[in-house]
């Protein structure tokens, strides 16, 4: 009897404790608050794979990793692949990175070109490593974040059979012979080429024919065209005394050529009726007559450069070459 009542005492006690909180052994149980769910910075990850099947020794693999994340947070340069050699038969060659910040959001794109040089004898699977890019906040305020790249895998086919279905004679039977070479249709490029030189050529014989030059260098003489020249050679120093003198003489001696003997101001009429093409600059000649007669005869240099300086000279020179060529 005794033992029921302390049984039943004992289960009355625990039920009391239960209820108020206590634990057996004096403990008082106390709820314990959730942890709080830490939101990741990382937006979004995406990674664009090639296809997974069909690669050949030095074919080139792309992977294109793209990643949001809020924009106060910047990507760690070390923590992204560094190129190079990876393993015996892949290489990294290439890795480039790409920014963009909107809305809050900076954005990344990482581009990696892998190239494998491995030749199996039979389709074989082989994989990318994966690696981690670690982010860190602006200002260090904040806690770093990462973002995990997984590996991946693609099928790698052989270039040629474990064992030829028919064992050629010579080592070189089991290459495959080389390709002929396109023979492309040169007559369009022949025309163009054959037309331009052509065109090169005439152009050549306008100008040596509108020079004297050779085959024409023995053509009928340019008299006026020869003193225009001369003159513009005096023009380069028309202070001096003797430039003026020489640009005078320079144009009669084009007049005389022109008209095969010494001609004076009284025999103008008359040369510029047998030669029509010089009469519309008649009065220009009269002047260069009487600045002559002012220098040569009256010794009145100063007169003379008022009258008709040497750049009129030399004008007058090449209206009448002009009109000789157009003769």
């Amino acid at each position: 009897m005794k033992r029921r009542l302390l049984l039943l005492t004992g289960l009355l006690l625990l039920a009391v404790g239960v209820v108020s909180g206590f634990v057996p052994g004096g403990a008082v149980a106390q709820d314990q608050a959730a942890p709080e769910e830490t939101v990741s910075p990382v937006r979004s990850v995406r990674v664009s794979e090639p296809r997974d099947f069909g690669y050949f020794p030095g074919d080139l693999i792309r992977r294109e990793i793209y990643i949001a994340i809020d924009s106060a947070y910047k990507l760690q340069p070390a923590s992204q692949p560094a190129a190079g050699p990876l393993d015996y038969w892949l290489d990294l060659n290439s890795v480039e990175l790409k920014e963009a910040e909107s809305g809050g959001v900076r954005r990344y794109r990482l581009t990696l070109d892998y190239q494998s040089f491995y030749v199996p004898l039979e389709v074989k699977r082989r994989r990318l490593p994966g690696f981690t890019l670690d982010f860190v906040a602006e200002g260090g305020e904040k806690a770093a974040a990462a973002a995990n790249i997984p590996p991946w895998s693609f099928l790698m086919s052989p270039l040629r059979e474990i064992e030829a279905s028919e064992r050629p004679d010579e080592p070189a039977g089991f290459l495959k012979p080389d390709r002929a070479p396109r023979l492309n249709d040169t007559r369009p490029w022949q025309i163009g080429l054959g037309a331009s030189l052509t065109v090169v050529l005439l152009g050549l014989l306008l100008l040596a024919y509108h020079y004297a030059r050779w085959p024409f260098h023995k053509r009928a003489a340019r008299p006026f065209t020869e003193g225009a020249r001369a003159i513009r050679i005096y023009l380069r120093k028309p202070d001096r005394p003797e430039s003026y003198r020489g640009g005078l003489l320079a144009l009669h001696r084009a007049f005389d050529n022109a008209a095969g003997r010494r001609l004076f101001a009284e025999d103008m009429p008359g040369f510029l009726r047998s030669h029509a093409a010089y009469a519309p600059y008649d009065a220009e000649i009269d002047r260069f007559f009487e600045s002559s007669r002012q220098v040569f005869f009256n010794d009145d240099l100063p007169g003379a450069k008022q009258h008709m300086p040497l750049k009129a000279i030399a004008a007058l020179g090449d209206k009448l070459g002009a009109a000789e060529r157009r003769q």
